[in-house]
């Protein structure tokens, strides 16, 4: 099994709602594992116009499949629940893979990730 940490956040869509519900959609990917997740933090939205305040978490999370196998996973998790697959604006929800544990490597599967971060 590998580690992988992973990255939560919504603002649209009842945000606690859609990060419980991404968390269970994670945990229910095959030769996938939740071991922790965080507690809720605030931030603020960052890009095109007004918008409301992010809610965001991370989990950990062991995983047998391949750090772009797992990164397609979460994408099709965050499409299904209705993101927007742009990278600024209003999102319910947003799933990033922050990074993964290889071989004691560590590496960052979505090359997006310092655009979205």
């Amino acid at each position: 099994m590998s580690c992988a940490f992973i990255a939560l956040g919504s603002n649209l869509a009842k945000p606690q709602e859609q990060l419980q519900q991404a968390v269970t959609a994670i945990n229910r990917l095959p030769g996938c594992k939740v071991i922790k997740t965080s507690s809720t933090y605030l931030s603020a939205a960052v890009g095109p116009g007004q918008q409301p305040d992010y809610l965001n978490a991370a989990l950990q999370l062991e995983t047998q499949l391949a750090p772009l196998e797992l990164l397609s996973a979460l994408q099709m998790i965050e499409t299904s629940r209705a993101g927007s697959g742009n990278y600024a604006g209003e999102r319910a929800p947003l799933i990033w893979t922050s990074c993964f544990m290889t071989n004691k490597a560590w590496i960052t599967p979505d090359s997006a990730f310092p655009i979205r971060a």
